[in-house]
C-alpha cells in the first residue's frame, strides 16, 4: 500500500510540475523598438532606422529560470530610414526589396541562458537570417531582462554574405562598407 501511494505522489507530482511549465509558456509581441543599423562609407559613417517590426519571443521564466523556446521578428524593407531619400532607395534596391520586401529572422535553437543579474539573463539564440532572399544560419547574442521586458542585442553582418552588393553613390565615387552593426532594442508584452 506504501509503494502505491508513493507511486501515485511521483505521478501527481511529475503532472503537477509539467502542467506549471507548460502554463508557464508564454508568448510575448515585440511592441516598442529601436533599431539602427550602422555602416561606413569611404566619405563618412551612416545609419538607417527602423521604423517598423512585427515578432513575439516564447518563453518561460519560472524559478529564477529562463528558457526561450521560439523567436519570430520581421522587418519590412521600407521601414528602414536614413533620412536621406537617395540613400534609402540605393538600400531598398541593394536589397531586392522589390522581390524580398521583408527581412526575417526565425529560431532554430537555444544555444545558452546565463543569469546575469536577479532578472537578466545573457541568451545565445541559434536561427535563420533571410536578407534579399538569401538565408544564412547566424548566432545571435541576447541580453534578456524579464523584468524590464526588453531584449537588446548588437549583432554584425557582412552584406556579401547575402548576396547584397554594398550600395554605391553618385557614379561609383561613394561605396559603402561590407560589414554593417545592428543595435536592437525591443519591449514585449503579452
Amino acid at each position: 500500500m506504501n509503494y502505491l501511494n508513493f507511486a501515485y505522489s511521483c505521478c501527481l507530482i511529475f503532472f503537477l510540475s509539467f502542467s506549471l511549465n507548460a502554463q508557464a509558456q508564454e508568448k510575448f509581441n515585440f511592441t516598442n523598438h529601436e533599431i539602427i543599423i550602422e555602416g561606413t562609407s569611404n566619405i563618412h559613417d551612416w545609419e538607417m532606422e527602423v521604423e517598423e517590426i512585427d515578432g513575439y519571443i516564447k518563453m518561460n521564466s519560472g524559478a529564477g529560470d529562463l528558457n526561450v523556446t521560439d523567436v519570430w521578428l520581421s522587418i519590412p524593407v521600407k521601414s528602414m530610414k536614413s533620412g536621406k531619400g537617395k540613400m534609402d532607395s540605393n538600400t531598398y534596391e541593394a536589397l531586392k526589396e522589390d522581390k524580398n520586401p521583408n527581412i526575417t529572422f526565425s529560431y532554430t535553437e537555444t544555444l545558452s541562458v546565463d543569469k546575469t543579474g536577479n532578472t537578466s539573463y545573457k541568451v545565445s539564440i541559434k536561427g535563420k537570417l533571410n536578407i534579399a532572399g538569401k538565408t544564412q544560419l547566424v548566432v545571435i547574442p541576447l541580453r534578456i531582462d524579464t523584468n524590464e521586458l526588453k531584449i537588446s542585442s548588437t549583432y554584425k553582418i557582412t552584406m556579401t554574405d547575402y548576396g547584397v552588393d554594398p550600395p554605391m553613390a553618385v557614379f561609383g565615387t561613394i561605396k559603402t562598407g561590407d560589414a554593417i552593426d545592428i543595435n536592437f532594442n525591443l519591449n514585449y508584452t503579452k
